[in-house]
């Protein structure tokens, strides 16, 4: 259900003007310029209770979005309908498309799981018809590649003892179901965490997949999968040993104590360049440093030669910590998403990754690039290779008072910038959070220089502020992003959300743009 108001940029001046410069200097004007909604994105966004008819507050919580070659965009997440069988925490996944104008599309495909004359599609957490536990327990990521949808989730198999595993559900372009994989396959309870998926440009397998998931409860793993000519999904037998599976934990030395803690977050081949499905693969994570109960975590990154060893060439050992501590912090400070490039010429890799920083009084993003070769921070980002943004760095013995706190819900580059997902929210003295709303960070790609930091309203009517980010993609140009997440409006508890923000002193492309 489309609302009928428009969405306002949101007005909170703490959270229009959140970031703190690590660093001096201005922007140029096209660079430092403010964000609107695209009104020519069915007049500022899409707001979608997937129904035609159902007018109580079940559950849609956009997460994901993708944008095809034809310039659609398609946001994946989870979806609880009013008639569902079982009832939450089994979710269904959702799939909604829609054209470059913001028109939702019906999907031409066939099968079980369309929903609404074709308008959706509604993966259930039971078989159609069928009777027993519910099985999808998680979202976790989405991608495309050459005419086929990703799905990463979390299922439950078993109910006594619990048994969790983690599948990816594919899909063709036009919304069929194709089929389901158990991506880790280990007897242990598992977890997924990312996913990520790239055109290698070889005929004989022309996409790669890898899945980054949690084993036994504390091993990390990642699965390794090529797509061949025929669109055939098998196993990679040159990435751990044979079996295009590996189990890790980090080095011991990385840590004070014996199974230091380590968090995976995301996972990323180099993107452009060589190198065809022989890449390296870059993880993402935190690390507890001191002792079990310490609050002291950094981000991590490790790097994973093409048949899956750790590459020693990378800080000697093939993982690499960066803190961003500060004087008075409790130095939380946990990686969430990673991009990888790669040079077009060489073969060589830079990183950026992101993810929420502690800082005396409130929470910001914190951003780190380095170089794919041996990890080392870029000297000429930020400072020393860091940036930190919507954030007080107030000295220790200051008042705090509410502000706005961010969440990085991911990251993109194009045009010579990193675009970043987020999502501001305020707390009160008991850290109850008052409201939440979408945001915006834009920051150049080799300087970490802020362009811009905005907030946004991703909702009308009910609890107006209660609205989250989880997705950005890369737009036609002209600096656009698209977004997706979560809305509200009326008596929907939430709804699918989706939006492209542009420049406001866009003026050749102000009326929309010409496909």
């Amino acid at each position: 259900m489309r609302s009928s108001r428009p969405l306002l940029r949101f007005p909170i001046a703490s959270l229009l003007a959140l970031a703190t410069l690590c660093f001096p200097g201005g922007a140029a004007l096209a660079q430092a310029t403010s964000y609107e909604f695209d009104a020519a994105f069915n007049g500022n966004y899409f707001i979608d209770a997937f129904t035609t008819g159902e007018t109580t507050g079940a559950e849609r919580y956009g997460s994901k979005i993708v944008r095809l070659p034809d310039g659609d965009v398609v946001t994946a997440g989870l979806v609880r309908l009013d008639n569902d069988p079982v009832a939450s925490p089994n979710w269904n996944i959702g799939l909604v498309r829609y054209s470059p104008s913001g028109t939702r599309q019906v999907w031409s495909g066939s099968g079980p799981y369309f929903h609404a004359g074709n308008q959706y599609v509604v993966y259930p957490n039971l078989a159609a018809g069928a009777a027993g536990i519910g099985t999808i327990r998680k979202f976790i990521d989405f991608d495309y590649a050459r005419g086929f949808f990703y799905v990463l989730v979390r299922t439950r198999f078993r109910e006594t003892p619990v048994d969790h595993d983690v599948q990816l559900l594919i899909f063709r372009e036009d919304g069929t179901y194709v089929n389901a994989i158990n991506v880790l396959s280990d007897s242990a309870d598992e977890n997924g965490v990312a996913l990520s998926v790239i055109e290698t440009g070889q005929i004989a397998n022309p996409v790669a997949i890898a899945a980054l998931g949690v084993v036994s409860g504390f091993r990390g793993a990642i699965a390794k999968y090529l797509v061949n000519a025929s669109n055939v999904i098998q196993l990679d037998a040159s990435f751990g040993g044979g079996d295009g599976r590996v189990e890790f934990v980090l080095p011991l030395d990385e840590c004070t104590y014996p199974n230091c803690d380590y968090f995976p977050t995301d996972i990323a081949f180099p993107v452009g360049g060589g190198g065809g499905s022989n890449k390296p693969i870059y993880v993402s994570g935190s690390v507890r440093r001191d002792s079990p109960t310490s609050t002291d975590h950094d981000m991590v990154a490790i790097k994973f030669t093409p048949s899956g060893l750790f590459d020693t060439a990378f800080d000697s050992n093939g993982v690499r910590q960066y803190a961003f501590d500060q004087q008075d912090s409790n130095k939380a400070d946990f990686a969430s998403d990673l991009i990888v490039q790669r040079s077009p010429v060489g073969n060589f890799d830079t990183a950026w990754m992101i993810g929420p920083v502690a800082r005396r009084c409130s929470q910001g993003i914190g951003v780190v690039k380095f170089d794919g070769a041996g990890g080392a921070p870029v000297s000429t980002f930020g400072n020393v290779g860091r940036a930190v943004f919507g954030a007080d760095v107030s000295q220790p013995g200051g008042s705090c008072v509410p502000e706005t706190q961010l969440d990085p819900a991911g990251l993109v580059a194009q045009d010579g910038e990193i675009g970043i997902a987020a999502t501001g929210f305020v707390v009160d003295a008991n850290g109850t959070r008052l409201f939440e709303t979408g945001g915006l960070l834009r920051l150049s790609a080799d300087t970490g220089q802020r362009y811009s930091l905005q907030g946004f309203n991703l909702s009308t009517g009910g609890d107006s502020n209660q609205s989250t980010l989880g997705g950005i993609a890369a737009g036609e140009g002209g600096g656009r992003y698209y977004v997706a997440g979560a809305g509200r409006t009326g008596d929907y508890n939430s709804l699918f959300l989706a939006a492209r923000l542009k420049p406001i002193d866009d003026l050749l492309f102000r009326n929309g743009f010409d496909p």
